[in-house]
């Protein structure tokens, strides 16, 4: 029969190697990361939605194969329009990984997919303050300051996400559409 102890070490034991089963597959490569942006911001870089895919992908690394599973899995459901279970699983991914940016970034969309504009722009904020350069988090908050009739925000928003990637004809129509109206072109 097994004494107290010798459960506790067994229970230590699994819980310990659970840890380490969910360590880093690899965690994000900040030198690589660099190097994208450096690719990025060139205006004319042919291959820029490979460059700025891949940086997307490196985000997504959560360090942790759990949050990893669970961000993929939020993702998978946003791209099927299961925002409900979008939702759920992102939410989980932020509840054990407070600090994984692009969790934030794609429950933002979804936030944003439901109409829930207030709670999207809190969560591409937090987004941004995790990935400083999210150029992605940068374009929602700008596209729900829009909406929100915030020119002004929006428009450092949109621009500050074009300082990082100046693409995109979306973006690009954006900033001009705003400035026309700032300037009083455009009532």
């Amino acid at each position: 029969m097994l004494s107290i102890r010798n459960l506790f070490m067994i229970a230590a034991t699994l819980v310990a190697a659970t840890f380490c089963l969910s360590k880093p597959l690899v965690a994000q490569d900040a030198e690589r990361i660099e190097t994208l942006f450096e690719r990025l911001s060139d205006p004319e870089a042919p291959d820029w939605e490979s460059v700025a895919e891949n940086i997307m992908e490196e985000w997504a690394k959560s360090g942790s194969r759990t949050i990893t599973y669970l961000h993929q899995r939020g993702v998978e459901a946003l791209e099927a329009d299961d925002l409900p279970a979008a939702r759920e699983h992102l939410s989980a991914a932020i509840d054990h990984a407070p600090e994984f940016g692009q969790a934030y970034f794609a429950r933002g969309n979804v936030y944003y997919q439901m109409g829930e504009l207030g709670l999207s722009l809190e969560d591409f904020t937090r987004a941004v303050a995790l990935i400083p350069k999210h150029f992605e988090a940068y374009h929602g908050i700008g596209a729900i300051l829009e909406q929100m009739d915030e020119l002004d925000a929006a428009f450092k928003a949109y621009k500050f996400s074009w300082s990082l990637n100046p693409h995109g004809a979306e973006l690009k129509a954006a900033l001009e559409r705003l400035e026309a109206k700032i300037d009083g072109r455009d009532t």
